[in-house]
């Protein structure tokens, strides 16, 4: 739990990059590691870095798929988290 009394992001929710909670979460076809998709475009694009930031492995954006049942998994938990922390509210 956090301090406000919200559960805390599971860490594969959580971008490496960001440090918060993916949107739209693409996974490296490559090396398996995952990233909220506009954070490894810019690191791409906007920085010039052609590896990836975990694995240091090229890395190109053809590499990136999107993770479709990550991203459902992460909107379910924030809807649970949501609807714990109204009943949070209401009883406290």
């Amino acid at each position: 739990m956090s301090q406000h009394g919200s559960p805390s992001a599971p860490r594969r929710f959580v971008c490496p990059l960001t440090l918060d909670v993916m949107e739209n979460p693409v996974t490296n076809k490559e090396t398996g590691k995952t990233y909220e998709k506009k954070a490894i475009l810019e690191w791409v694009y906007l920085h010039g870095h052609a590896t990836c930031p975990l694995t240091r492995k090229p890395l190109h954006p053809s590499d990136l798929q999107e993770d479709d049942v990550l991203q459902y998994e992460i909107s379910q938990w924030k809807e649970v988290a949501a609807m714990e922390a109204k009943l949070a509210d209401i009883l406290f």
